[in-house]
């Protein structure tokens, strides 16, 4: 939740088109009420989120399949 904040501080743009996509920002896109500027659109949060969560799987499934013996 800290790196979304920092990485802000940087002067690149670029960032701050990424940090739109963290899970921490694309969950509050969802589940605000009205979307403020600069806030993902509530498609593209949900995808963000949805390849968040299989990208950490596959992370998952590798490590354990490297460690298991």
């Amino acid at each position: 939740m800290i790196v979304p904040e920092v990485l802000r501080m940087l002067p690149y743009t670029v960032v701050d088109d990424a940090v739109r996509y963290f899970p921490a920002k694309a969950l509050e896109s969802l589940t605000t009420a009205q979307h403020g500027p600069g806030a993902a659109t509530p498609g593209a949060a949900l995808l963000a989120l949805t390849l968040w969560a299989a990208a950490s799987l596959a992370a998952a499934a590798v490590t354990m399949r490297r460690q298991d013996v």
